[in-house]
């Protein structure tokens, strides 16, 4: 018997569903984080050690910027993308 070509075989696992328990697991790590963020501010606070203000901290755009690699491997990211894209066009 003839086989259908270009369909997605028997048996295989769905894209949607992978990326379903992508984001589960994202979320689930996410939590994890902020649990562990918790306890050790409480260790830190039974201990006795100053936990600096929340206001202290730099924007993230801030901190992206000072950081040299982030913004070489960002611009060699959309250098590329664009070249993708014209190429293609």
């Amino acid at each position: 018997p003839p086989t259908e070509e270009g369909g997605s075989g028997s048996g295989g696992i769905s894209s949607n569903l992978i990326l379903g328990a992508l984001a589960v697991l994202f979320a689930l790590l996410a939590m994890a984080l902020i649990l562990v963020k918790r306890t050790l501010n409480r260790f830190a606070e039974a201990k006795g050690i100053e936990i600096p203000a929340d206001e202290q901290r730099k924007p993230l755009w801030k901190a992206f910027i000072e950081n040299q690699f982030l913004v070489l491997v960002t611009a060699i990211f959309f250098l590329l993308a664009s070249a993708y894209f014209v190429y293609g066009y």
